[in-house]
């Protein structure tokens, strides 16, 4: 896990991963003040095996 805690995103940097989850909330009053969009509900998944990579989406999903 790497870079700020609320912002999703996923990268490869010579031949290693780096994986930010995102989180489970909205943006607070204390992030707008701060600039600070975050990206909630969406994870990362890297097949280890393959190096394939995608992401669920949560909030677009109808439970």
């Amino acid at each position: 896990h790497t870079g700020h805690l609320h912002v999703f995103g996923y990268t490869n940097y010579k031949g290693i991963w780096l994986v930010n989850s995102g989180c489970w909330q909205k943006q607070t009053s204390y992030q707008k003040k701060m600039g600070i969009t975050p990206v909630f509900g969406v994870i990362p998944i890297i097949n280890l095996k393959t190096l394939t990579q995608t992401t669920i989406d949560f909030k677009n999903m109808s439970l």
